[in-house]
C-alpha cells in the first residue's frame, strides 16, 4: 500500500459526510477495527456505507477484513451486540436470552454466505454461544446449510479469491487456533430449543462438525471454504450440547 488513512466515526452523521465517503469509495483495502459491532450496524447498516462497502467486495473485488467487532460483521449472519455482549453459558442456558441477538443484511460476501463469525476464541471460550447462534439460524430455515468461522486471539484467517482460508498463528509455540464449523449433513435441527430451557441439540451423531485448524507463521495450514473440507492440518471433530 502506498499510504493508509485511519477514519474514526463519532456519530451516525459522520456516516454520510462526503469526506468519509469518498475516502472508502475509493480505497484499494478496507479494515474494520475492533470495538462495538453495534456501532458499525447503527452507523453503516442505514447509511451510504453499507453500499460502499458492498461495492468495494462485490464491484471492485477489493480486500476487506477487520478484527473482533470488524470481523463479527464480516459474515451474511452476525451477532450485533446489541444489548451486550453474551457468553457461552448464557446463551447455551438459554438460546433465546435477550442478549443472542443474531442479524443478517450487511455486509454481502458471497464466500461467507450462511455463516456466521466468532472472535477471542479462547479469551474466553466462545465455542458454546458460537454454537447457539447456528441453532437459532439452522431454527430459521431447516433446509439450509450453515457454516461458522473462529479465531483465536492472536490468530488471523486469510481467505483468497479461490475460497481458500489460510491460517497464521505461532504454533506450536502457542496453541493458535481457528474453526470452521458447518451445520450436521443432515440439518439436524436442535431437539429442545426454547425460551428459557437449556440448548439440546445432537448427542451420539454431532449437530455441529467443526475442523479445527492451527495457526503457524508460515501460513502452512489450510482451509477450503468451496468444497469446506481442510486442505492440510486440520483435525475434524463432532459436536453436541
Amino acid at each position: 500500500v502506498q499510504s493508509v488513512e485511519t477514519i474514526v466515526l463519532n456519530n451516525a452523521a459522520a456516516a454520510s459526510d462526503p469526506f468519509v465517503l469518498r475516502k472508502i469509495e475509493n480505497a484499494d483495502a478496507i479494515w474494520l477495527a475492533g470495538g462495538d459491532q453495534y456501532l458499525y450496524e447503527l452507523y453503516f447498516k442505514t447509511s451510504p456505507i453499507k453500499a460502499l462497502l458492498n461495492a468495494h467486495v462485490n464491484v471492485k473485488e477489493a480486500p476487506i477484513g477487520g478484527t473482533s467487532a470488524g470481523m463479527a460483521i464480516l459474515g451474511e449472519f452476525y451477532f450485533n451486540a446489541e444489548n451486550g455482549t453474551i457468553t457461552s453459558n448464557e446463551a447455551l442456558n438459554n438460546p433465546y436470552d435477550p442478549n443472542l441477538t443474531v442479524e443478517s443484511n450487511f455486509i454481502s460476501i458471497r464466500i461467507l454466505e450462511n455463516t456466521i463469525t466468532d472472535t477471542h476464541y479462547d479469551n474466553p471460550d466462545r465455542k458454546g454461544r458460537h454454537v447457539a447462534f447456528l441453532s437459532r439460524m439452522q431454527e430459521s430455515d431447516p433446509n439450509s446449510d450453515y457454516f461458522g468461522i473462529a479465531a483465536d486471539e492472536y490468530v488471523a484467517i486469510c481467505i483468497d479469491i479461490n475460497g481458500i482460508a489460510t491460517v497464521y498463528g505461532d504454533h506450536p509455540d502457542y496453541d493458535d487456533n481457528a474453526y470452521f464449523l458447518r451445520t450436521s449433513c443432515d440439518r439436524m435441527q436442535p431437539s429442545i430449543l426454547q425460551v428459557g430451557t437449556p440448548l439440546t441439540w445432537g448427542g451420539i451423531d454431532p449437530a455441529i462438525l467443526a475442523c479445527n485448524v492451527k495457526g503457524t507463521d508460515d501460513g502452512l495450514n489450510r482451509f477450503n471454504l468451496y468444497s469446506w473440507l481442510d486442505i492440510n492440518g486440520g483435525n475434524w471433530e463432532g459436536w453436541s450440547v
